[in-house]
This record gives structure tokens, C-alpha cells and sequence, in this order.
């Protein structure tokens, strides 16, 4: 989903929640989670929205004024590999984030 289209259905009160998620070390995107399933958001040009930074982020959310009462959430993902029968692990952990001074999702 575009990030205007995100905008437009946020404003509408279609979104449940929004997760920052962390993929990878210093790789940020977006999914908004609607009806219960989550959407990735992309950019004007259709591809996904990276951000370099937690930073970055929160900058690019802080001028959204409908997140005030939506919950936004940094999720982390997490991968273990063991050599015990190579089993791979994955986690991940969730917590509330706030934008800005202020905390949005109050």
C-alpha cells in the first residue's frame, strides 16, 4: 500500500496499529496492520520504504497528526542458528514507540 493510501485509511479509522519493524540492523519499514492483516507500505514509486534509521522513522510519522491515537510499535525480528541439528530461531519483540516529544500513541 502507498504511504498516501496509508495516510488516507489511517484518517478514516481503518488501521488498527502501525509497526516500525527492524529487519535487519539499521533497516526500518512499515506495516499497517488493517482487519487483522498487516500491509507493508511503499513509496510513491510502489517499492518498499526503507529507513536507515529509528530517526528517519519517527521523522517521516511525527507530522501525522491521526497518530496521535493509533498504537505504533517498533517490532523487532530476531533469527538464531544452532549447530545442535542447525535449528534456526526466530523471534520477535514488540514495543510501544513514541514519536517525537510527545508520545502519538497515547
Amino acid at each position: 500500500m502507498k504511504f498516501d493510501a496509508f495516510v488516507q485509511l489511517l484518517e478514516s479509522g481503518a488501521v488498527s496499529e502501525l509497526h516500525v519493524e527492524s529487519v535487519k540492523p539499521m533497516s526500518y519499514h512499515y506495516r499497517a496492520m488493517t482487519d487483522g492483516h498487516g500491509v507493508v507500505l511503499l513509496d510513491d514509486d510502489g517499492k518498499l520504504i526503507r529507513e536507515r534509521s529509528l530517526r528517519e522513522a519517527r521523522q517521516r510519522l511525527e507530522g501525522i497528526s491521526a497518530l496521535r491515537v493509533l498504537p505504533v510499535y517498533l517490532v523487532e525480528h530476531t533469527t538464531v542458528t544452532t549447530r545442535v541439528g542447525s535449528r534456526i530461531c526466530s523471534s520477535s519483540r514488540k514495543t510501544r514507540l513514541t514519536l517525537g516529544a510527545q508520545d502519538y500513541a497515547a
